[in-house]
C-alpha cells in the first residue's frame, strides 16, 4: 500500500512539474513572440542584439511555400536594416554563378532552368515560389545601388556534370590549348537542362542486357568522367591551361570525388564566407533543418555545429530554426502513361506530368515527426507567422530541451547530453497554414 501511495505522489509531482514547464514556456513565448504579417510588412523589424551577428544560418522542413517568403522577409530584413549583401543559399558554386548571372541579367529562361538544376538538390523546393523569390531578389538589387546590391554565396557540394561543366567553361582560355580533352569544354559552355525522354519503366532495359546509357547517353557525364581523369593524370597540363584558374577548376573537378557533403559546405564556408566574416561583412545562409543546427545530432557534426567550434571569438553566429504546422509540404509529382517512346531497337511507354501530391504529414508536425513542444507554440501564436528570441533573460529554452528534441520519421534526434535548445538554435520562426509549393510544371 506504501509503495502505491508513493508511485502516485511521484507520478503526480513529474507532472506537476511537465506542467509547470510548459507554462513556463508559454508565458515566454506569450511575452516574447513578434508578429510577422507578410502580407502587409515589408520588411521585419529587427532588435539591435540581432543585427550584432555576423552569420545568420535560417533552416526549416522542404515543400512549403510560406519559408520561401519568409527567407526573402529576412534577407532583405538584414540587408536594409544591417547592410548584408552576401547570401549564401544550399547551392553549390556553379548554381551561385548562374544565379548572380540572372541577378544581372534577368534572363527568366536561365531561371526556369536553374530552378530544374536545384530539383536535383532540393526537389521539394524546387518550384514556382522558389523561382519568385530570386525575381523578388532582383527586383530588390534593382532598387539598390550596384555596390550594395546581394551577391550569392555557392558553398554546397556539385549537383550536376552540366551545371559544373558550364561553369568550368567560364574559366576556358579564349585560345585554343592544343588540348582536345580540355578544348571540348566549349561544347559545355552554354548551360542548358539535359531532357530525356519521359517512360514508364526502365524494364525493356533490364531485359536488354545493355547498359542504360546505351539508351540514355549522357555527353556531359561521360565528358566530365574524362576531364576528371585528365585533370588527375596530368596536373601541370592543366594547370598551365587554366592558368590563375586553375585552383577554381580543379577544386570545383575533385569535389565530386568527396564522400562527405557536410565537409565540403564547411570547406566552402572556411573559403566563401570566413573571409567575408574576418572583413566585416554579414552572410545570411538558409539550410536545410539538420544544417543549421549548432549540437551535434546522433553524433553527427553539421555544418553550423562545425563553424560554432571553428569561428574566432570575436565572430558571431545564430541559428534561426523554422518550424511548421498545420501546413502543407510538396510530397511528389504525379504522372501518367502517355504515347509509346521508341528508342533504337526498343518500345517503351511514355511518361507524361499529370499533377501534384501535397502532404500535411510531411510539415514536421505529425504522428511521425514533430519538435517536442510545438504544441505550446500552435496554442500560444498569436498569429500564422511569429518569431521568437530564445534567449531572453530567463528564459526557459536555456535550461530545456523544448523545440530542439525532434523525432522525424519515428525516430528521436539523440542530443548532446547535457545541452539545451539554446546550444542548437537561437530564434525560432513558427509558420502556420502554409500552402505547398507548386511545381514549375504547373507554370506552363
Amino acid at each position: 500500500m506504501q509503495k502505491v501511495i508513493l508511485f502516485v505522489l511521484v507520478t503526480a509531482l513529474s507532472c506537476s512539474l511537465t506542467y509547470a514547464q510548459k507554462r513556463e514556456i508559454r508565458d515566454y513565448i506569450n511575452q516574447h513572440q513578434q508578429e510577422i504579417n507578410l502580407a502587409t510588412v515589408k520588411e521585419i523589424h529587427l532588435e539591435e542584439s540581432f543585427l550584432q551577428h555576423d552569420l545568420y544560418f535560417f533552416g526549416f522542413i522542404h515543400g512549403a511555400s510560406i519559408p520561401q517568403e519568409v527567407d526573402f522577409a529576412m534577407l532583405k530584413s538584414l540587408h536594409q536594416q544591417a547592410g548584408l549583401k552576401y547570401y549564401a543559399p544550399e547551392v553549390d558554386p556553379a548554381m551561385a554563378y548562374f544565379l548572380n548571372q540572372y541577378l544581372s541579367n534577368g534572363n527568366e529562361a536561365l531561371l526556369k532552368t536553374l530552378v530544374k538544376f536545384y530539383a536535383k538538390r532540393v526537389s521539394q523546393d524546387a518550384g514556382i515560389e522558389w523561382l519568385e523569390k530570386w525575381q523578388k531578389i532582383r527586383e530588390l538589387n534593382l532598387s539598390t545601388p550596384e555596390a550594395k546590391r546581394i551577391q550569392v554565396l555557392g558553398t554546397d557540394f556539385p549537383i550536376s556534370a552540366n551545371l559544373t561543366l558550364a561553369h568550368i567553361a567560364s574559366f576556358m582560355p579564349k585560345a585554343k590549348t592544343g588540348n582536345p580533352t580540355i578544348d571540348s569544354l566549349q561544347h559545355f559552355a552554354r548551360l542548358s537542362y539535359p531532357e530525356f525522354p519521359s517512360i514508364w519503366s526502365g524494364k525493356p532495359i533490364m531485359d536488354s542486357g545493355k547498359p542504360w546509357s546505351h539508351y540514355f547517353p549522357d555527353p556531359a557525364a561521360d565528358y566530365f568522367d574524362r576531364l576528371f581523369d585528365y585533370i588527375q593524370e596530368n596536373p601541370q597540363s592543366a594547370s598551365s591551361a587554366f592558368g590563375k584558374h586553375w585552383k577554381d577548376v580543379k577544386r570545383l573537378i575533385e569535389a565530386v570525388d568527396r564522400e562527405s557533403r557536410e565537409e565540403v559546405i564547411f570547406e566552402g564556408f572556411q573559403r566563401e564566407v570566413i573571409p567575408l566574416l574576418k572583413k566585416g561583412e554579414k552572410v545570411y545562409a538558409n539550410f536545410g533543418y539538420f544544417h543549421i543546427q549548432q549540437g551535434k545530432i546522433n553524433g553527427g557534426e553539421s555544418v553550423a555545429y562545425k563553424l560554432r567550434n571553428s569561428l574566432q571569438e570575436d565572430l558571431s553566429m545564430v541559428s534561426i530554426q523554422g518550424l511548421l504546422a498545420k501546413s502543407r509540404v510538396l510530397k511528389e509529382k504525379k504522372y501518367k502513361k502517355a504515347a509509346e517512346v521508341v528508342i533504337k531497337d526498343l518500345t517503351f511507354k511514355g511518361m507524361a506530368y499529370n499533377g501534384f501530391k501535397h502532404s500535411r504529414s510531411w510539415d514536421g508536425d505529425s504522428f511521425f515527426e514533430r519538435a517536442k513542444g510545438i504544441g505550446i507554440l500552435k496554442k500560444t501564436a498569436k498569429s500564422d507567422v511569429i518569431l521568437i528570441d530564445l534567449t531572453k533573460d530567463n528564459s526557459p529554452f536555456k535550461k530545456s530541451d523544448y523545440l530542439a528534441a525532434f523525432s522525424p520519421g519515428g525516430k528521436k534526434w539523440k542530443l548532446e547530453e547535457g545541452k539545451s535548445t539554446t546550444d542548437y538554435f537561437q530564434y525560432v520562426i513558427y509558420i502556420q497554414y502554409s500552402p505547398g509549393i507548386c511545381p514549375l510544371e504547373e507554370m506552363d
